[in-house]
């Protein structure tokens, strides 16, 4: 094997990651790998993507590589066991799996950090756009936009209601 301890890192319960383990016959005659199985505590959270290419038989120094799929099914860390069973005198070969489910970032991009009005006669006045972007994995929820300084009454905010709940990728002028 290629590793005894496959890690996933961090992923998003919304999302997956793939990760790779390669099986040598380091024998000197052919090797029957007849199933990978996940097996342990969250179990379910990973996957084989290519089971349907097993059994198969790998002729010495022949490699297969079997791909994991990660998908945590809740927060934290979450961990299960890839035990491939073979004709092997190692047989189950055993791969750990771990990898921590975590929650979407929450994150927003502004279009401009300075909205530049230029000159303005008084009694006239002249409105600029700014937009705000969910670059997150989450939902977000704006609940207001202020001006500073708040005792300022030569800025106001047009046709804006809150609270606003932007979806990922959303945009909101």
């Amino acid at each position: 094997l290629s590793t005894s301890l496959l890690g996933f890192g961090s992923v998003d319960t919304s999302d997956t990651a793939e990760r790779t383990v390669t099986v040598t016959n380091n024998g000197s005659a052919p090797a029957a790998i007849l199933l990978p199985l996940i097996l342990g505590l969250n179990q379910s959270d990973f996957s084989v993507n290519n089971i349907s290419s097993f059994p198969d038989t790998l002729q010495p120094q022949e490699t297969k590589n079997i791909t994991i799929t990660f998908s945590p099914g809740a927060l934290g860390i979450r961990s299960a066991q890839l035990q491939i069973l073979s004709n092997a005198q190692s047989s189950p070969d055993i791969v750990s799996l771990e990898g921590t489910g975590i929650a979407g970032l929450v994150a927003i991009s502004l279009s401009t950090t300075l909205l530049d009005f230029g000159t303005v006669d008084t009694d006239n006045f002249s409105e600029r756009t700014l937009t705000v972007t969910n670059t997150g994995a989450q939902n977000v929820t704006i609940s207001g936009a202020l001006i500073f300084p708040t005792d300022n009454t030569d800025f106001s905010l047009l046709n804006t209601s809150f609270p606003v709940t932007l979806q990922a990728d959303e945009v909101m002028n």
